[in-house]
């Protein structure tokens, strides 16, 4: 293996380490300052849900990569906490919507402004500009992984 190829083995494994590491403080943090129980797929359900206006199974489904049971689990338990409610599509009834309650609405806004100060503690230290190339960095490498998962 040429130096090079072993110079890149070891960024990308400091990077590992590096990632591992931050992503456990902070899911760490984010549970510790929610006020809720929300897991990490609900939150991602709900704020789906909120850009999206509405969403069916399927839909939520693909976008978490799960199964519909999975998803539908998911879905009753936030209904459960009047997070959610389902209804049917009034252009094809066989179609189940899924949308926000205003409680729903209260507990994502609660939840993502308590996201955003844990986010803009841990780069507090960093300027626009390194923040910018930080996101910039962050999408190549999700469009990445999504081109992965897709092939």
């Amino acid at each position: 293996m040429s130096e090079g190829h072993e110079s890149e083995r070891e960024l990308l494994a400091q990077l590992d380490n590096t990632l591992s590491r931050f992503i456990r403080l902070l899911h760490a943090r984010y549970r510790s300052a929610a006020a809720d129980s929300l897991t990490p797929a609900q939150f991602f359900v709900l704020r789906h849900v909120a850009c999206q206006g509405e969403s069916t199974i399927s839909d939520l489904a693909a976008v978490l990569g799960v199964s519909l049971s999975a998803v539908t689990s998911l879905v009753d338990r936030l209904v459960n906490d009047e997070l959610v409610e389902r209804r049917h599509s009034e252009e094809d009834r066989r179609l189940v919507l899924v949308r926000l309650t205003p409680r729903g609405e209260q507990v994502l806004a609660a939840k993502q402004a308590a996201r955003t100060q844990l986010i803009a503690a841990a780069f507090a230290s960093l300027t626009p500009r390194e923040i910018s190339t930080l996101t910039a960095l962050l999408e190549k490498a999700t469009v990445n992984l999504t081109e992965a998962r897709s092939s």
